[in-house]
């Protein structure tokens, strides 16, 4: 276990352009993208309290409930994910489109619950910091936190058609 101290030398090392208030206070997600200037890239930070909050319990039920969309936003959408993958839409193919129709309405009904289970921005982004995934949904799919659910369920009954 890394004391305070140590941390905040290697965020500092990692990502001089975050300040000490920022590291102290949040948790920092770097993607490293080899050959880059810097080597890394920020995907997303937040509060350390959100980590450990009140909502942990509620946060794992949830996911208890979602066994094959953890896999696909902690295993396939992990924080390499871009290395395995040409794009996000890549991803979503290599596990959506060759499912059969009974795995598929179970996609779904995992989706949906997640549509009304995350309701705003700040819902949509601890919940995938809490399950490790990479997905950033307006960098990688173009649609806003608040609209991802949304646009899950709209992919994963898209992939009927083909």
């Amino acid at each position: 276990m890394t004391t305070s101290s140590e941390r905040l030398r290697e965020i500092r090392r990692l990502a001089p352009h975050i300040d000490d208030s920022l590291a102290a206070d949040f948790n920092v997600v770097l993607r490293w993208i080899p050959g880059g200037e810097p080597p890394y890239r920020v995907i997303t930070s937040y509060p350390k309290a959100t980590v450990g909050g009140v909502n942990d319990l509620e946060r794992r039920a949830l996911i208890a409930k979602i066994p094959h969309l953890r896999n696909l936003l902690a295993a396939v959408f992990n924080y390499d994910w871009d290395l395995d993958y040409e794009d996000a839409e890549a991803a979503y193919a290599s596990v959506f489109d060759d499912l059969d129709a009974d795995a598929r309405v179970e996609y779904i009904r995992e989706a949906q619950l997640l549509e009304r289970e995350l309701t705003s921005e700040t819902e949509v982004q601890e919940f995938l910091n809490f399950v490790g995934s990479g997905l950033a949904p307006s960098e990688d799919l173009g649609v806003s936190l608040a609209e991802w659910p949304r646009a899950l369920v709209r992919r994963i009954r898209k992939s009927m058609e083909q």
